[in-house]
């Protein structure tokens, strides 16, 4: 652990929310700054406001459906006088367009969600808190996650322990895009408010690494320790189809990701064109 790291560790105090149930607050149960507190955020506003009193930040990790919480979230930051708000962010929202398209279409699940994000990001700027000088936010911008969990085994399959593995390469392989490791950015989010004038009412963006599919499956059978990796390709033809019918891609991919088949190829489509990099 870093200098920088075990200073935060020994300062301050997490406090997590989830709502019941999760398992999340297993792992969580040996780290003791860990306050974990188990409520509906999105139907609890005055409880949820009780608990944030005291709370310099909010992190919001928020995805799917939790992404319409923020709302509520936000309501009781203002309410509990909580500084800084960092919503949901992080990813790339990507337009997709299919060949032939005059315009951007929704895809259900994917666009809508990113619809949701963009949304609900102009009403935390144009909030009055914010305008006010009440309340500061911080958009944190990163690469694609290449350690993700591993329910998501076809996307990452570095983090599951296999004698062989299949890495999944759409269109371009020598296309370059940002990649981030999710301790990377836990440690640059919890630091940004140590310098309030970067980091107030700001865009950041914190990429790990910049590479292409190519380079990542060359590591990959790099550190494998002579187990077996091949590469699974899917032309931008294939892409657009499993697109549009998700049904008809591979049962592979959706029995090993929790992540909807059509989002898949609608976010990988842009990172095989050049086109998932931070300023």
């Amino acid at each position: 652990m870093s200098t920088t790291e075990t200073q935060i560790a020994q300062t301050q105090l997490v406090t997590v929310f989830l709502c019941p149930g999760k398992p999340l607050k297993q792992n969580l149960a040996n780290y003791p700054q860990v306050l974990i507190i188990e409520l509906e955020y999105s139907k609890e506003g005055t409880a949820l406001a009780q608990h944030l009193r005291g709370v310099d930040a909010i992190v919001s990790v928020a995805s799917g459906p939790g992404i319409l919480a923020q709302y509520w979230i936000l309501n009781a930051a203002t309410e509990a006088d909580v500084r800084r708000v960092y919503p949901s962010e992080y990813g790339f929202h990507q337009a997709h367009r299919a060949p032939g398209d005059p315009g951007a279409r929704i895809i259900p699940i994917s666009l809508e969600l990113w619809d949701e994000k963009e949304r609900f990001a102009e009403h935390l700027k144009l909030h009055p808190a914010v305008e006010a000088g009440n309340l500061e936010y911080t958009f944190i911008g990163a690469g694609d996650l290449y350690d993700q969990i591993p329910d998501r085994a076809f996307l990452v399959p570095w983090t599951s322990d296999c004698e062989f593995y299949e890495v999944p390469v759409v269109g371009n392989r020598n296309a370059r895009a940002d990649w981030s490791c999710t301790r990377d950015v836990a440690c640059y989010v919890v630091v940004t408010p140590i310098k309030p004038a970067i980091s107030a009412n700001a865009y950041l963006n914190f990429p790990s690494e910049m590479l292409s599919q190519h380079a990542m499956v060359e590591l990959f059978r790099k550190y494998a320790r002579r187990r077996k990796v091949d590469v699974r390709h899917f032309s931008m033809d294939e892409a657009h189809r499993f697109i549009a019918q998700p049904q008809g891609a591979p049962q592979q991919i959706a029995m090993n990701s929790s992540i909807p088949v059509d989002f898949y190829f609608v976010q990988a489509r842009p990172q095989t064109r050049g086109m998932c990099w931070r300023e």
